[in-house]
């Protein structure tokens, strides 16, 4: 599962990057088979105006937000607004949207949803195939039995990309971490881990349903991890 996670200053410029396509290394072409063209057509959409939108915060219409002075440092829980990345009208928008759907039919605050069964579950499937969206983050921890605290990232790549879906839930926009099952190395710590989508997947992963079908089937991604008693110095400076 994925109970918390951290986003920093250096995962905020990542975002901005991004969304102003500076290091985004799609052509037009590449971008326009990523999407249905006739959809795009019908709603107007140009993929190649990636902006970010209006002002940030928890906006009751569509949660967009500007994150050009924002500042975000620390862990993200359940039930707080989160910095996102997701598909408006064509185009790539940064926004910030609460983790976790309302309780239902008894259970507690949904945070995530299975990769597995996720197209298959009446709470989920119109999210996953219609409203994807992805979490940036620094890392993400994980509990072992013990309740131990890992620190979970991936070498080399020093801003992760949490798959999700979104919905309008009691007036805003909320979350869900998409997980999987955790990977040969996660694995010793628990065993589920958030579906990991690589920078140069997000807009497939956004805009294009096969793509994205695919990504919530295959095998989980490399990941490492430290505890958190034995990580020392290992982010410091990033």
């Amino acid at each position: 599962m994925c109970g918390r996670y951290y986003v920093d200053d250096g995962v905020m410029r990542d975002i901005r990057r991004i969304v102003n396509g500076v290091d985004l290394a799609l052509k037009e072409g590449a971008i326009r088979r990523s999407v249905d063209s006739a959809d795009m057509a019908r709603k107007g959409g140009n993929l190649l105006h990636m902006e970010i939108a209006g002002e940030l915060g928890i906006s009751e219409e569509s949660g967009e937000g500007d994150f050009s002075w924002a500042v975000w440092d620390g862990d993200i829980c359940p039930s707080q607004p989160a910095p996102v990345l997701f598909g408006a009208e064509g185009r790539l928008v940064a926004g910030a949207m609460r983790w976790g759907f309302p309780p239902y039919e008894g259970k507690g605050l949904l945070i995530n949803a299975r990769a597995e069964t996720i197209l298959e579950k009446k709470t989920f499937r119109e999210s996953a195939r219609y409203r994807r969206c992805v979490l940036p983050a620094r890392h993400f921890y994980e509990w072992n039995l013990s309740r131990e605290k890992a620190v979970c990232y991936q070498a080399g790549r020093p801003t992760l990309y949490l798959a999700g879906c979104y919905d309008l839930k009691e007036g805003e926009n909320r979350f869900v971490v998409i997980t999987t099952q955790a990977n040969e190395t996660l694995r010793k710590v628990h065993e589920r881990m958030p579906l990991l989508i690589g920078e140069e997947e997000l807009v497939g992963w956004l805009f294009d349903d096969e793509a994205a079908e695919a990504m919530l089937r295959r095998a989980p991604a490399a990941a490492e991890y430290e505890m958190e008693a034995e990580q020392l110095s290992l982010f410091d400076g990033v």
